[in-house]
């Protein structure tokens, strides 16, 4: 994809290899985390809490990985712009049924149990 791009300055193109081969070696040697399921992206706006329990909604970015992925965008809000707060983020992730934690910083998140 990048050799194809055609608006790609050399400069750019070196940059972008460069950053996809730390990207594929950290992907590579990434912490383990939970056993893939399916994620679907359960940020505060995909989940609606029932009297009988949380419901899940809007699937059209359905994938398979970690569990903990569903927490990212979460995380964010929270690391960020303090949209959400810390005792939010921890309900939210424990009303999800996870017992990690995301957390951002240096440039990566990494998942703490």
């Amino acid at each position: 994809m990048i050799e194809a791009a055609t608006s790609l300055s050399e400069g750019d193109r070196g940059w972008l290899r460069h950053r996809h081969a730390e990207l594929r070696e950290w992907w590579e040697h990434r912490p383990a985390g939970t056993p893939e399921c399916v994620v679907h992206g359960a940020w505060v706006g995909n989940v609606d809490r029932t009297a009988a329990r949380p419901l899940l909604m809007d699937f059209k970015l359905v994938s398979v990985g970690p569990s903990e992925w569903d927490l990212v965008s979460t995380a964010v809000k929270m690391t960020t712009t303090g949209a959400v707060t810390e005792a939010e983020y921890a309900e939210f992730r424990e009303t999800y049924g996870l017992c990690c934690s995301i957390r951002l910083g240096s440039g990566t998140a990494d998942a703490r149990g």
